[in-house]
């Protein structure tokens, strides 16, 4: 215990160091930069990082529908309290009706064009005919083959409104695709008022959590249950407040590290020394974690009080040790989404290694896309690829019999290489964060600033490696301790 306690400690101060060394740093970027602040919020008077876009766009748009996202549970209550079941209708005709009130009948014929279309794909009884379909159809939205008009619709009540139902379009051929190949796989006619409810669920309609069909009908299969004064029901009313007071912290990051403006300034990042340098390279990974855990939790957080429960949020990023235990939970839906329908079908589970890397590039190849290709995100997906096969070829040769007579014969060493692998692929998780939230010049300057001064990049990879301890001791422990649970039940 006491050295858990101080290898968190020594990890835990490093990153408080630096964060604390960037705010520092560029305090004074207010009066250097002319535009991106605006007054604090909440009574504060330091000035606001508002160049965010997506961010704010977002946000808002999400605050200004949350009275239904808030009255959707308490109507599948009264169904519950009164019916003893929800049945499915009300999900879509429940979606149905926002989508008129709060848009118009054009964005509604949209979605369901879409569903229709999948609809029909899956009387063909042929997956090549949804892959395909799928395809035209994402590819063509994001390529801006459709007609222009098309987003001058989107974006008619405001920019806000606009980005959700963008981002919502987007789910929904995944969405779609999704229960088209499993009522195939299944040989039945898709029940349409479940798919309908899978469709259009209003609390992961917008952002997710994408969950795939199969999973999704289970729940709905479910018995409901009513809320009481339990503990359990007091739980899921504090995993909304929860959600809400991450909002808050965001926000109230956004005034003391000013780490999104300086995407747009790199001359200014030069000017920054090396622990500042790491601060920002932490504080850009950091809020991209906190938006996608706001957006996916306050999905995940709605749905259980609609008495469903949907893929979790992401965990703490202290318990994420490597590249692929990140991206199988840090969006849990999506990774089980693209397993399902690219890299099993197409790869197969005892495929040879090959055909693995194929798929893997694959999956990484439709990220790529949905986040509208680029030179950064491709040095993103590129490393996050790369990064992803080098922690499974090492493991896989841990399995072959060279690789088990080298554990045996020198265990304390493999447990040192496979830390340093751990630290050396969580640092690249940081630095290739970059690349998504700052773009292609950044990065490069930081890169410079900690790779070529050795005094610095050594102390972060010792603080690192820390770190990388700890989340694997706290990793057994979860292990053990889920074991036990299931050897008592």
């Amino acid at each position: 215990l006491i050295r858990y306690a101080v290898l968190m400690t020594i990890w835990c101060t490093a990153v408080l160091y630096a964060c604390w060394r960037f705010a520092y740093t560029t305090s004074n970027l207010p009066l250097q930069v002319a535009g991106g602040f605006t007054d604090g919020m909440h009574g504060l008077t330091r000035k606001r990082d508002i160049t965010h876009v997506e961010w704010n766009r977002v946000s808002k748009g999400l605050l200004s529908i949350s009275a239904w996202f808030l009255l959707q549970p308490l109507l599948t209550q009264f169904f519950i309290r009164t019916f003893r079941k929800v049945p499915p209708c009300f999900y879509a005709m429940y979606t149905t009706t926002f989508l008129m009130l709060e848009y118009d009948l054009t964005i509604l014929l949209l979605q369901y064009a879409i569903y229709a279309l999948m609809y029909l794909a899956t009387t063909s009884k042929h997956r090549g005919v949804c892959y395909i379909l799928f395809a035209v159809l994402y590819v063509g939205y994001k390529m801006d083959l459709t007609p222009s008009v098309l987003t001058h619709i989107m974006y008619r009540r405001g920019a806000d409104k606009g980005v959700l139902i963008d981002v919502a379009t987007c789910y929904a051929f995944l969405r779609s695709f999704s229960f088209a190949l499993d009522c195939i796989e299944r040989d039945t006619v898709p029940p349409l008022w479940k798919t309908l409810a899978y469709y259009l669920y209003l609390p992961n309609f917008f952002w997710g959590p994408l969950m795939n069909y199969s999973d999704f009908e289970q729940e709905l299969d479910r018995p409901p249950t009513p809320w009481t004064f339990s503990k359990r029901s007091f739980g899921l009313f504090l995993n909304l407040v929860r959600c809400y007071v991450l909002y808050l912290f965001y926000n109230l990051h956004t005034h003391y590290f000013y780490h999104q403006v300086l995407s747009y300034h790199p001359h200014i990042v030069e000017t920054l020394d090396a622990w500042s340098a790491a601060g920002f390279c932490f504080l850009s990974s950091f809020s991209i974690f906190l938006e996608y855990r706001i957006f996916l939790l306050l999905g995940e957080s709605v749905a259980a009080l609609d008495g469903l429960r949907l893929h979790p949020a992401p965990m703490c990023l202290a318990r994420l040790y490597s590249m692929a235990h990140l991206w199988k939970y840090f969006n849990r839906g999506f990774h089980l989404w693209a397993a399902r329908y690219f890299y099993i079908p197409f790869v197969g589970r005892d495929k040879p290694n090959g055909l693995k890397v194929i798929g893997a590039g694959l999956c990484f190849g439709i990220i790529w896309f949905g986040h509208n290709g680029g030179a950064a995100i491709s040095a993103w997906c590129s490393i996050n690829c790369l990064t992803v096969l080098l922690e499974k070829f090492v493991i896989h040769f841990g399995t072959t019999c060279y690789g088990v007579s080298i554990q045996d014969r020198f265990p304390n060493l493999v447990r040192q290489l496979q830390l340093i692998l751990y630290t050396t692929s969580f640092l690249l998780v940081y630095m290739s964060n970059m690349f998504l939230a700052t773009g292609w010049r950044v990065p490069f300057i930081v890169f410079n600033k900690l790779i070529c001064a050795p005094l610095p990049m050594v102390a972060l990879f010792m603080a690192t490696y820390c770190g990388i301890c700890c989340s694997l001791e706290f990793q057994k422990k979860m292990t053990k301790r889920n074991r036990k649970c299931e050897h008592i039940r």
